[in-house]
């Protein structure tokens, strides 16, 4: 099944059928699927910080044009366990935008979510601590009212689906403009792995990434439509 993360934005008929070829090859490969290329390498990433070089992330670069990087074992195992413990329970339906309309329910959409905030839980911010570190983005600061978005807790559960869309608007609507600014970077981290099938997947690169417990997944938001397909 076809799932995305994401805000709801117009994607046109055209875009759907054009990439159907490449979904479905990505959707059918098991593994990671990416175009071999001289610049995808993996390296220690710690940008000559002296505490980073202790231990430095684990970066794998899938893409350049737009920028697509996985960073593996991000968070842990033990920290997974508890935030998927805060969310047992608390989640509902995720709210789905169309004709900019935010609609409780939507067949277009069948994941569950629960959002949390660096202002209220310990987990958050520490885990925006760590992503500062990894990214070099100023992702949360308490003197500001809007930096990034609140996390989101998703659980697509099998045969999990959301129809395909862009994670942002060509242009900032007008609600992203008043909170500061559109969205330029998603990054979405894997609170499981070894699923049966699944992949995120980006058709217009020909990149396949499938989900492993504790990595970041993060990419720019330049004209790219991200899918994650779940059996």
């Amino acid at each position: 099944m076809c799932t995305a993360e994401g805000q709801n934005s117009a994607v046109s008929l055209c875009d759907t059928l054009f990439e159907f070829g490449t979904t479905t090859k990505l959707c059918a490969e098991p593994q990671l699927s990416v175009t071999p290329k001289n610049e995808n390498i993996c390296s220690d990433l710690h940008f000559k910080d002296p505490y980073l070089k202790l231990g430095p992330f684990k970066l794998e670069h899938l893409n350049s044009e737009p920028v697509i990087e996985m960073i593996h074992d991000v968070v842990y195992p033990d920290e997974i366990l508890d935030i998927q413990s805060q969310a047992r329970g608390e989640m509902r339906s995720t709210p789905y935008v169309e004709d900019d309309e935010s609609l409780e329910i939507s067949f277009k959409r069948t994941s569950k979510v629960k959002y949390y905030s660096e202002r209220v839980n310990a987990w958050a911010a520490k885990t925006s601590k760590r992503l500062e570190l990894a990214t070099t983005l100023n992702i949360f600061n308490p003197k500001y009212r809007f930096t990034s978005e609140n996390y989101q807790v998703m659980n697509y559960g099998v045969g999990g689906y959301i129809s395909l869309h862009m994670d942002e608007f060509r242009l900032p609507s007008n609600p992203a403009i008043f909170m500061g600014g559109g969205r330029f970077t998603t990054a979405m981290l894997y609170l499981t792995g070894d699923l049966a099938g699944g992949k995120t997947i980006f058709p217009s690169v020909n990149v396949g990434v499938p989900p492993e417990a504790g990595a970041l997944l993060y990419w720019s938001l330049k004209e790219i439509i991200a899918y994650l397909f779940i059996d």
